[in-house]
């Protein structure tokens, strides 16, 4: 475990400022416990990376000015290094942050993530309880939705930002979100337009696909919302996602889906200008910056 014991914080003027891109996705593993019909994460490869190969990873996006890491899955408290893995990347200097259905969360993992966690994301696509368990969110009967609400609020009570991630399908196209986000009181809300990907999930769209007019009609019902921290929401068409997210499998593969279609480059072979393969603009335009200010 020699690598794990990583203790300098990398400072600032240590990294290069090449392109705009400061955040990256780590998909420590494709696992999860819920099975949403459109997700395409959990068809990613089976096998992961232990903690300490990730390290060198972590080193080589530092460098190249990764600032942030959202670590994703499938569902990453099933990834049995998470937490381990958080502090480390703690102490390297990085924003830390976990996106999860919140279904293996409770206040010993909180506590355990004192310290090294900055932001906790959560997953709701529906308003509905019965919606979510016909989308595949929920185990053995459980209510996903009143799980999510009191995860966060165990997360506030721990001082780490809550970002809520609202997936806009087919069955929640005209949800009204409004009562729900004020339960859940997060810092940061983004709306998804669901997205397909032709050679992963490509049934997900005749199932659960909402067209750029409903997703536009869904954004004006809630453009005037505006959070307690004074932020508004943030919505992402398809357009918008495309190119425009950092993200690594669990073979440390780097993923692109230009053309809606899943594809991998090794991350030996990128340099570290981030633009050679990802869009800054639309980085830019989807605030991807919001966690520097």
């Amino acid at each position: 475990m020699e690598s794990m014991e990583h203790t300098g914080r990398t400072d600032a003027t240590e990294y290069t400022t090449i392109g705009a891109f400061r955040s990256a996705n780590v998909h420590l593993t494709s696992c999860c416990n819920y099975r949403c019909g459109f997700c395409f994460s959990t068809k990613l490869d089976k096998r992961w990376l232990s903690a300490n190969e990730w390290v060198p990873i972590l080193e080589k996006l530092r460098h190249s000015g990764i600032c942030k890491i959202n670590y994703a899955g499938g569902e990453p408290f099933l990834y049995p290094e998470i937490v381990e893995l958080c502090k480390v990347s703690k102490r390297m200097g990085f924003k830390v942050s976990i996106v999860s259905n919140a279904s293996l969360i409770d206040e010993d993992v909180l506590s355990d993530l004192d310290g090294s966690l900055d932001w906790l994301g959560l997953s709701v696509d529906s308003v509905s309880e019965d919606t979510e368990r016909t989308l595949g969110r929920g185990c053995n009967g459980g209510n996903h939705i009143e799980n999510v609400v009191s995860v966060a609020d165990m997360a506030h009570r721990h001082k780490i930002s809550v970002k809520l991630n609202i997936t806009v399908v087919r069955q929640s196209v005209e949800d009204d979100f409004t009562d729900l986000i004020c339960r859940i009181d997060p810092q940061r809300v983004k709306v998804f337009q669901m997205l397909s990907l032709r050679n992963v999930n490509p049934d997900a769209d005749a199932l659960y696909g909402v067209t750029d007019e409903e997703f536009e009609s869904f954004r004006k019902r809630h453009s005037e919302i505006v959070l307690s921290n004074g932020n508004s929401l943030i919505f992402e068409d398809n357009d918008v996602m495309e190119g425009s997210y950092l993200m690594l499998d669990p073979l440390r593969r780097v993923m692109t889906n230009s053309g809606r279609v899943l594809g991998y480059q090794s991350l030996d072979s990128i340099s570290e200008d981030w633009s050679a393969v990802l869009d800054d603009q639309k980085y830019i335009q989807r605030d991807g910056l919001y966690f520097t200010r």
